[in-house]
């Protein structure tokens, strides 16, 4: 079926979004209409998104069949839905799809969509309103992680249906967004007479700064959908992935990534889902902590809240080791700290990951880290004892602390230089 209606979706797309040419009239400007003579000279008289020439026209039509296809590539293209006997149910957990890259619809996209059809055994009931509800900030994925300082500028704004709903955008600091009946946002569309339902909204990858580029990796949205339906709940959590120019393992990663977040780990505390603790996952919280997230199966001290308390607990509490424990090896020793020193990042401005000495969740290297590590007790002391991993570490003096800090950050520094 699949097939079947991305070939029906391509023959009839233009017809189907009204408003299509006039978003492609802000894309790339090298594309075919720029070098027409007859499209420009249309231009400027009035709108030239609603007079293409064929020559034009046919262009634009086999980008999208060219997208379509493409699209097949990439799984689950529609969330399938239809009405269980108290809630909506989805027949998958991720849905992807991509961003060109490249041409008249460079960073535009309308898949994934939404369809509930009839002739394929589902539907719902006739003039039903469907919206969707954003879930958590705009995730991103790169090298094996995701990378929430890579998109400070960039974001994902989507045109609802009608035109006249308001856009909804998603950013790396937005949060929850969830959407209304009245007034209408975050709209999908309103299924037919018979109960058939099928929309696709528009989808644009955006930078908020004329500098700002979207860098190239898998962009993701986690949604939900409502029904205005009484007695009917809204649907499990799933997420929205677009390839933008990303390695292609690399992608197959961040989907395996995002599918197995709906799945309770094995083992507490393995946010990556590998089945084991190691710092990949001290990462994964701590870029959850830098962009305010939302999504409370990070919130693993229970106080509703994702924040440096999380990261305390999962290094003590789940981990059983010390602050500074870089390797993970249960025990914060010289081998750490050499180790964070030779990374380079300590006091300057660059990003620093927990490896590198970010232990505090800033997302630098400074001072404020070797105090919370040092208070903590753990440095040359070993193992953290099972016994003792609820009991709070015997207090060491500011002024100790401090002078600690300082002498083994001379030595450090000196034995890195001399290496």
């Amino acid at each position: 079926m699949a097939a079947l209606n991305l070939t029906e979706r391509a023959n009839n797309h233009w017809e189907q979004e009204e408003n299509q040419f006039s978003v492609l009239g802000t894309a790339d400007p090298d594309g075919a209409c720029e070098s027409c003579e007859r499209c420009s000279d249309q231009a400027d008289r009035r709108n030239w998104t609603k007079f293409f020439c064929k020559y034009c026209l046919g262009i634009l039509l086999s980008q999208a069949m060219s997208q379509f296809s493409v699209a097949q590539e990439f799984g689950h293209t529609d969330v399938l839905f239809e009405y269980g006997p108290e809630k909506i149910e989805i027949d998958a957990r991720t849905f992807t799809s991509f961003f060109p890259t490249r041409g008249i619809a460079k960073r535009f996209q309308t898949l994934p969509g939404f369809a509930s059809e009839t002739d394929a055994d589902q539907g719902i009931l006739p003039n039903d309103e469907i919206i969707y509800n954003v879930m958590s900030e705009l995730k991103f994925w790169s090298g094996g992680a995701l990378r929430p300082e890579q998109i400070n500028n960039i974001q994902i704004r989507t045109r609802n249906r009608p035109a006249s709903v308001p856009d909804t955008i998603v950013s790396g600091q937005s949060s929850d967004q969830p959407g209304t009946f009245d007034p209408p946002t975050n709209r999908v569309g309103r299924s037919s007479s018979s109960g058939n339902f099928h929309a696709d909204l528009q989808w644009f990858l955006e930078s908020t700064d004329d500098e700002a580029v979207p860098p190239l990796g898998t962009y993701a949205m986690k949604l939900n959908i409502s029904t205005d339906r009484a007695g009917i709940a809204n649907s499990d959590p799933f997420y929205f992935i677009w390839h933008y120019g990303a390695d292609s393992e690399d992608f197959e990663n961040a989907v395996a990534f995002f599918d197995a977040s709906f799945t309770e780990p094995t083992l507490p505390g393995d946010l990556d889902g590998n089945g084991q603790l190691n710092a990949d996952d001290a990462e994964a919280l701590i870029a959850a902590i830098r962009t305010n997230s939302s999504d409370l199966s990070l919130d693993l001290d229970g106080d509703n809240v994702v924040n440096t308390s999380d990261l305390e607990h999962w290094v003590s509490q789940i981990a059983n080791t010390w602050i500074g424990d870089v390797d993970l090896d249960g025990e914060f020793s010289s081998t750490d700290m050499v180790s964070v020193f030779q990374a380079g990042r300590y006091e300057s401005l660059g990003e620093a990951t927990w490896r590198q000495g970010d232990w505090d969740a800033d997302g630098q290297f400074g001072s404020s880290d070797l105090i919370m590590a040092f208070q903590d007790g753990g440095y040359e002391n070993g193992p953290r004892p099972s016994s003792q991993a609820n009991l709070v570490p015997e207090p060491m003096s500011l002024s100790t602390t401090v002078l600690g800090m300082i002498l083994l950050t001379a030595i450090l520094r000196r034995r890195v230089s001399q290496s």
